[in-house]
């Protein structure tokens, strides 16, 4: 089932901050994502000058929300290094995909949603630890999604109806 997430509002001061505090950082949405600690950190600074509650994962959605609107400010090449993610084999990195097939893409869910939701990202840490025996962090491990899905290399995902769960026999007619 797709995730639904209800938008935060931020007054024009709030929002102002907020997007001053992200110009300052140099550090883009995506690896805000896999650096948790500046991401805590700009986003403390935020919550002490605002006095807002909202979680880390609501704010980046908010954040990635404005920039598919035109409405986010962009770093003009002034960003920060990117982190390095950790390399996969090759079978590690079909491993990943399988995970973000079976724990998120089936559910109509795209890879934008693993920023938001960290039940999933732990899952997928979980399932990948379990899989390989290699313990890599989860924000990296959505990073290292991300960049597959920029190069095209994740499942499609379509959002599913409400009648997808009446198809899977739809042909039981044929059989015998």
């Amino acid at each position: 089932m797709p995730l639904k997430r209800k938008a935060i509002v931020l007054v024009d001061h709030e929002k102002a901050l907020l997007e001053q505090l992200y110009l300052n950082t140099r550090i883009t949405i995506e690896q805000l994502e896999i650096r948790q600690d500046d991401l805590q950190h700009m986003l403390n600074a935020w919550r002490n000058q605002t006095g807002r509650t909202e979680s880390n994962e609501h704010v980046l959605h908010y954040m990635r929300t404005k920039r598919k609107q035109k409405k986010w400010p962009r770093l003009e090449g002034a960003q920060q290094r990117a982190v390095t993610l950790p390399r996969l084999s090759p079978e590690e990195t079909e491993h990943l995909i399988d995970i973000f097939y079976e724990d998120v893409a089936r559910f109509g869910n795209g890879s934008d949603t693993l920023g938001y939701e960290p039940e999933v990202v732990a899952q997928i840490e979980a399932d990948f630890r379990h899989r390989t025996d290699r313990q890599i962090p989860g924000p990296q491990l959505v990073g290292i999604l991300t960049a597959l899905r920029k190069r095209g290399f994740l499942p499609k995902v379509r959002k599913q109806s409400e009648n997808d769960d009446l198809y899977g026999f739809e042909d039981i007619g044929l059989v015998g």
